[in-house]
């Protein structure tokens, strides 16, 4: 193994940067490396948990996609406010209209053509306010970090 400093032969026994790169310290018995490392000087350890004391816990919610969000606010009034965990009540309200919508649409349709267009003009008009709301509403809860 190598020594501590190659221009001293004579290099005393102590605690020297590891020569294998590990970023610690490594004993130096005077004559060989030995197996025993420790901290490099100048590190800090971590710090102590002391039992009884509240820790902090930083959590980490990976954000949702705004693009899929309105896509299934278009698709389905009120699913993208529920896929994107958006904080108002707006997504239960466009979701229960859109079932609403879908059952006399189904009914009325089956009768005359006007339920149709009845059921479709309303479904449209919804599915562009809840896209425009679920895109505002995600994107005041990132700038608020909410």
């Amino acid at each position: 193994m190598n020594e501590p400093e190659d221009s001293q032969p004579n290099v005393p026994a102590g605690w020297y940067p590891d020569p294998g790169g590990s970023g610690q310290q490594r004993y130096w018995d005077g004559n060989a490396w030995t197996e025993h490392f420790h901290a490099a000087a100048g590190a800090t350890p971590p710090p102590a948990v002391v039992p009884g004391q509240p820790v902090a816990v930083v959590a980490y919610r990976e954000p949702k996609s705004t693009g899929l969000a309105i896509f299934l606010s278009i698709l389905f009034p009120g699913a993208g406010h529920l896929y994107a965990g958006v904080k108002t009540d707006f997504g239960t309200v466009f979701l229960v209209i859109t079932i609403v919508n879908i059952v006399l649409t189904l009914t009325l349709g089956i009768i005359t053509l006007f339920g149709w267009c009845f059921g479709v003009l309303i479904w449209g008009g919804m599915a562009i306010w809840a896209s425009i709301d679920v895109n505002a509403t995600m994107k005041q809860q990132e700038f608020y970090g909410a």
